[in-house]
């Protein structure tokens, strides 16, 4: 598929994610950010930290927390990133994608599962 791509996501129940703090957003920032973007955002709640600030030091936490169980912002940082990426390696400028995703919703069912994964391989 060289014009675009299939995802079977899990998006999780935003009202049943406990509130993030600052151990839970430093754990799961690694697996979103470089390593200096991580450290940016750890340096930074040191410093709202560090000036008693309990505002700042919350602010920082929503700016997280507002992108959790947030479809569209995901995918649009995914194909961002990854236009970063391909325009880099290949030398060249512009976006990869033409418009907006599409999604279609799974009802919580085995068998509308294994369908949509078998569609998708079969792509």
């Amino acid at each position: 598929m060289s014009n675009h791509f299939h995802l079977l996501l899990e998006v999780p129940d935003r009202d049943a994610l406990a509130p993030l703090d600052e151990k839970g957003l430093l754990a799961v920032l690694p697996l979103l950010h470089g390593a200096v973007a991580v450290e940016g955002v750890r340096q930074e709640l040191e410093r709202a930290r560090a000036a008693g600030d309990e505002a700042w030091h919350q602010q920082i936490l929503d700016r997280y927390e507002r992108r959790r169980g947030n479809l569209s912002l995901f995918l649009k940082e995914l194909k961002l990133r990854v236009t970063f990426y391909m325009n880099k390696r290949l030398g060249r400028t512009g976006t990869l994608w033409e418009g907006r995703y599409k999604s279609v919703l799974v009802e919580d069912c085995e068998r509308a599962l294994l369908t949509i994964s078998a569609y998708i391989d079969l792509n």
